[in-house]
């Protein structure tokens, strides 16, 4: 088990804690999501369970091994992947990998290979890190964290920046953990895709955990947004379509907002009407607007 006990970390004696008091759990084969708004300290906390960051107070372990004391096996049992991936610039794929499996040592070539496969960088591998994707240095961080199979990974918004594929493969991955009994610490703003791939998350604010709760717990996003593009505007479509939200217009799109929208009842009101309707979409409550309304109190 990867455990941080009452950790707090502050960056000068003069501004708040960055870190202010985090204990939480994460067990072999779970799934464990950090949640919070910008600056809330998901990364920080990150970076401190990896040892990259050390903590004012409080205790890291994993396993056995004590983050600070016992730094080298500690950290050869956890997989860092941050959110912007930085490694030299110059060289290419194939020759970092090297690099860092030798560094690390106890490495196979195979192993490389392998993961270079499985993440659909081989035919990459000539290539300079300065030359890849953002979704391509994601991918990559995460061969180079899996190089010695860590029982425990540590993802920093691992969605940002992945093609749709990538996001496939990656979420597989996850959903995957319990049965190769890995365990998955990651911070992330698409709630959709926290509440897909983890079992629990911790709500973060203002480097305190609010809350560890069941993903099962988390409402699904309502439809508090639908954006309508009619063939032609006319006197009575805002009259029309206040009984759903509020209305606002530019030329032929509308826009309307309110509490679970039915996008299905808003088109068969305006094609009883008599509008073409050109384009219809929905948008969900992204996890900004779920997040701002389950901190307000702590603020």
């Amino acid at each position: 088990m990867l455990e941080l006990k009452n950790v707090t970390k502050r960056f000068s004696r003069w501004e708040k804690p960055a870190v202010d008091s985090v204990s939480l759990q994460l067990r072999a084969g779970e799934v464990h999501g950090k949640v919070g708004l910008n600056g809330a300290g998901k990364t920080t906390t990150l970076r401190i369970a990896c040892g990259l960051t050390l903590p004012e107070s409080g205790r890291i372990t994993v396993d056995e091994y004590d983050l600070v004391a016992a730094k080298v096996d500690a950290s050869r049992r956890i997989g860092w992947v941050p959110e912007q991936p930085f490694h030299d610039s110059q060289l290419k794929i194939d020759a970092l990998l090297v690099y860092y499996s030798d560094m690390i040592g106890g490495v196979e070539s195979s192993t490389g290979i392998r993961l270079l496969r499985e993440w659909g960088l081989w035919d990459h591998k000539k290539k300079r890190f300065r030359e890849l994707s953002m979704g391509m240095r994601k991918r990559f961080a995460i061969v180079v964290a899996s190089l010695l199979s860590p029982e425990y990974y540590l993802l920093d918004e691992p969605f940002n920046g992945l093609d749709p594929s990538a996001v496939a493969h990656l979420r597989e991955w996850i959903r995957s953990s319990e049965g190769e009994n890995r365990g998955v610490l990651l911070s992330s703003h698409n709630l959709r895709e926290v509440r897909t791939t983890c079992d629990r998350v911790s709500v973060i604010s203002h480097g305190r955990i609010l809350a560890t709760i069941p993903t099962s717990q988390i409402p699904p996003g309502t439809r508090n947004q639908v954006v309508v593009v009619l063939d032609r505007f006319a006197e009575d479509t805002i009259h029309l379509l206040r009984e759903f939200g509020a209305v606002s217009v530019s030329g032929t799109t509308i826009k309307l907002r309110g509490e679970s929208l039915d996008p299905g009842a808003i088109n068969a009101k305006l094609v009883h009407a008599g509008y073409v309707v050109n384009e219809l979409r929905a948008s969900e409550d992204d996890l900004e607007e779920y997040l701002l309304r389950l901190v307000r109190e702590d603020t």
